[in-house]
């Protein structure tokens, strides 16, 4: 069985808002001055598939295939967590973006950042022009309560397909079916 990690009460709900979390901080200022090339770092969160009925199935995690946490954006599109690389390592700032926006912590992964490390550079647009983003992402499995940050209106526990349907980037959906691959070879 799979005991939740100290800072994760029991929770194995596919789709949610977040409990009330006591102590949950308010998201990292932006940074008001735009840069040429921005920079992030995030995290793909894993856990091992439930069944049917909503159980957890850990004593069947050869045989099923990951879940990853997908959050919603107040803007309404979902995306995995991350945010700004301020002046520390990519993965200080994967592991603090991830505790503001979904309240887990590295005490409550059940594996530090695995050997996963990749880029993904993209272009976005707002009212002040394009801008070119590159984003750190390290892969990490927890399973535990979601704690949403105010920036993000829902979460979901989903698997591969689903997670290619829910999120319309293309970088973002390659970098899902990457990590589903490196799992596999894994075998979770």
């Amino acid at each position: 069985m799979v005991m939740p990690k100290k800072g994760c009460a029991d929770s194995h709900a596919s789709e949610g808002h977040g409990p009330e979390c006591a102590g949950a901080q308010a998201p990292h200022p932006a940074n008001s001055a735009r840069i040429d090339h921005e920079r992030s770092a995030g995290v793909i969160i894993y856990r091992h598939c439930h069944n049917a009925s909503g159980g957890h199935r850990p004593d069947a995690q050869a045989q099923c295939a990951p879940e990853f946490l997908l959050i919603k954006s107040a803007k309404g599109h979902w995306d995995l967590p991350k945010g700004h690389v301020d002046s520390q390592l990519d993965r200080i700032a994967a592991l603090r973006e991830l505790q503001e926006e979904t309240g887990i912590g590295e005490t409550a992964m059940a594996s530090g950042l695995e050997d996963f490390y990749t880029e993904i550079t993209y272009t976005y647009e707002d009212a002040a022009g394009r801008h070119p983003k590159t984003v750190a992402y390290f892969l990490a499995k927890a399973d535990c309560d979601v704690c949403l940050s105010p920036e993000h209106t829902a979460f979901r526990w989903v698997g591969l397909q689903d997670a290619l349907a829910l999120v319309v980037f293309p970088e973002t959906q390659q970098l899902l079916k990457d990590a589903a691959a490196v799992l596999d070879r894994k075998q979770c």
